[in-house]
C-alpha cells in the first residue's frame, strides 16, 4: 500500500532517509534540515523517515511530512551486536520508503547498512546516495575475518552505489574514493558545515573573560574520538581547566577513567542544547579535538562550527581533518594520542602572556571564510543543478 500525503504528488515529491536519530545527533540533524528547507524551496513536498521517536518535532511546514520510526539504539561497543541492531533498522526505514510513491529518493549516510541494504529501495528516476562517512573503510584488518568482512562489505558497497544516479560527498577524500571507481557517475560535493541559525548564534562567541585558562571539546565520545589522550593531559595541567561536551559510546569509559584518575580540573558536561554552548565556547581559550589515525578520511562537522566561533584549535590528527585546518590561521595540529605533545603544546599555548594574547582573540579571517564558503543552506544548492 502505498503512502499517501495530500499536498504532494510523484511529480515533485522527495523522500529523504536518516537512520539516526536526528534529536540526539546534530550534524545528521542540521544536514537533513538544510536538505528539507532547500527542497520545499524548490518546490518539492518533503518526506522525511527517521529513527526518531514520535513525539520529536524536527521542523514543521504544510510542504513537509516527518515519518519516525522509533528505532532501538545501536550505540553499544560491540561491532556484531551493533551491526545486528542497525542492519534491522535500516531494513524497517528501506521498506517504509518502498511504500511512498515520490519522483526522488536521498539515502543519507554514515551508515554503512544503510548503503548495504539500500538495493531493498524502489529507486525512482531521480536517486541520490549522500556520503557523509565511508565507514566501510574504518573496519579493522587485524584478524582474517574482520579483512574479510572489509572486503565483502567493500563489493557490496560499490555494487549499490552503482544503482544511484547522483553520488553526493562532504569532501575531496571521499571524492578521490568514489571517483576512482566511478569516473562516469554524477558526483557532486557538498561539504559539511553550519546552519545559517548556528553561525548567527556562533558570531556571539567572545574571548575568555575569565581567570581561567580552559582547554574545551564538543561533539561526539567515541572511540574515534579517544579522549582519554585529553584526561591524561589534564591530569598533567592541573593548573588549566577542561571541558568534555557531548555524549557517544565511549562515554562510560571516560566517566569512569575521569573518576579513577580523581580529576577536579575536567567538567564533563554531557549532551547541552545549542544556545548552551556560546557561553562554553566564550569561556574557552583552546578549543579542542582529534581523530584516531584510523579515521584520517573523516572532516568532522564540528570543526567547522569551531572555525565559526573565530576561537584557536588544537587538532590531535593527520589527514582530511589536518589538511582543512591548515588552509586556516589560528590551529595548530599535532600527532594524535600524543600525550606528551599535547601536554607541551597546551603549556606553551597558555603558560607564555605573549602566546596567551595572541590565541586568546577572535579569527574573524576563519570566521568570515565559513559564512561564505561553508553555510549548509548555500552549499546543498549544487544538487539541484542535476535534478
Amino acid at each position: 500500500m502505498k503512502y499517501q500525503h495530500s499536498n504532494l504528488n510523484a511529480s515533485n515529491c522527495i523522500t529523504i532517509i536518516f537512520s539516526e536519530k536526528l534529536e540526539t545527533q546534530s550534524a545528521a540533524r542540521n544536514r537533513a534540515i538544510s536538505f528539507i528547507k532547500e527542497f520545499i524551496n524548490y518546490g518539492y513536498s518533503t518526506i522525511l523517515i527517521s529513527g526518531d521517536s514520535n513525539d520529536y518535532i524536527l521542523f514543521e511546514h504544510s510542504q513537509f511530512t516527518h515519518l519516525k520510526v522509533n528505532l532501538p539504539s545501536s550505540k553499544i561497543s560491540t561491532f556484531f551486536k551493533r551491526g545486528l541492531i542497525e542492519s534491522k533498522n535500516c531494513f524497517q526505514l528501506l521498506k517504509l520508503s518502498n511504500s511512498i510513491n515520490s519522483s526522488v529518493l536521498l539515502i543519507s549516510i554514515p551508515s554503512m547498512f544503510l548503503l548495504l541494504l539500500s538495493f531493498i529501495a524502489n529507486k525512482p528516476k531521480h536517486s541520490i546516495i549522500d556520503i557523509r562517512d565511508l565507514s566501510w573503510e574504518y573496519l579493522s584488518e587485524q584478524s582474517l575475518s574482520t579483512k574479510l568482512i572489509k572486503q565483502l562489505f567493500r563489493i557490496i558497497a560499490k555494487f549499490n552505489l552503482y544503482k544511484f544516479k547522483i553520488i553526493s560527498v562532504t569532501n575531496p577524500h571521499e571524492y578521490d574514493y568514489i571517483h576512482s571507481s566511478f569516473k562516469n557517475k554524477c558526483i557532486v560535493k557538498i561539504p559539511n558545515g553550519v546552519t545559517e541559525g548556528a553561525f548567527k548564534l556562533l558570531t556571539y562567541v567572545t574571548t575568555n573573560n575569565t581567570s581561567k585558562k580552559t582547554i574545551t571539546y564538543v561533539g561526539n565520545i567515541g572511540l574515534a574520538q579517544d579522549l582519554t589522550t585529553l584526561l591524561y593531559a589534564a591530569q598533567k595541567l592541573p593548573q588549566y581547566y577542561f571541558n568534555i561536551v557531548g555524549d557517544g559510546t565511549d562515554m562510560p569509559r571516560i566517566r569512569e577513567l575521569s573518576s579513577q584518575l580523581n580529576l577536579t580540573n575536567i567538567k564533563l558536561w554531557g549532551r547541552q542544547n545549542f544556545d548552551q554552548l556560546i557561553p562554553i565556547y566564550s569561556n574557552s581559550d583552546i578549543l579542542y579535538a582529534q581523530l584516531t589515525s584510523a579515521y584520517d578520511g573523516a572532516m568532522p562537522s564540528k570543526l567547522y562550527e569551531y572555525l565559526a566561533t573565530g576561537k584557536f584549535i588544537l587538532f590531535g590528527g593527520k589527514g582530511v581533518a589536518a589538511s582543512t585546518l591548515a588552509k586556516f590561521n589560528h590551529t595548530k595540529t599535532i600527532d594524535s594520542q600524543n600525550i606528551e605533545m599535547l601536554v607541551t603544546t597546551i603549556f606553551n599555548l597558555l603558560s607564555d602572556s605573549q602566546s596567551t594574547y595572541l590565541i586568546n582573540r577572535i579569527n574573524h579571517e576563519n570566521r568570515n571564510f565559513i559564512e561564505n564558503n561553508f553555510i549548509r543552506e548555500k552549499t546543498v544548492k549544487d544538487l539541484f543543478k542535476f535534478l
